[in-house]
């Protein structure tokens, strides 16, 4: 997408209206495991790669953990130890993104615009993105 070093790139991903930013291809993994077990009802070992772009797929520690018709459901949504990112993100609805620390900036500051410009007169340009995730998750937290 852009041509960045690694260490700058982030992802996004976003199901409904909901939005998580994520550091590491690991953090996506883990994420899409989370979601994939609340829908299938068991535990599913995926694996990223990120080499070029982000790659995920099934474990091959699958084979031996489920039984055969766990991995016959899986076969059935076209999940398999190859790249199989867009089968998981048509599955559980959700987009994945890979953005540089700048769209990112951009991104958090829009957000933080609509829980704080109506009620404070903030200089959203002047935050760090640690200063603007702070306050996104603060205010998150505040509908709880």
């Amino acid at each position: 997408m852009f041509p960045v070093e690694k260490s700058e790139i982030n992802y996004v991903l976003t199901k409904n209206c909901a939005v998580a930013t994520f550091d590491t291809a690991e953090e996506v993994r883990i994420c899409l495991e989370e979601e994939l077990e609340d829908n299938l009802e068991f535990f599913v070992m995926l694996q990223e790669c990120d080499d070029d772009e982000l790659e995920i797929f099934l474990h091959s520690d699958n084979q031996e953990d489920l039984d055969e018709v766990q991995l016959a459901r899986l076969e059935k949504l076209g999940l398999s130890e190859d790249n199989c990112i867009e089968e998981l993100c048509k599955f559980l609805n959700v987009s994945i993104r890979e953005i540089n620390p700048d769209v990112k900036r951009k991104e958090l500051i829009k957000r933080a615009k609509g829980f704080y410009s109506k009620c404070y007169p903030i200089d959203f340009d002047q935050l760090s993105i640690e200063q603007l995730e702070r306050m996104i998750l603060a205010s998150q937290e505040s509908f709880r």
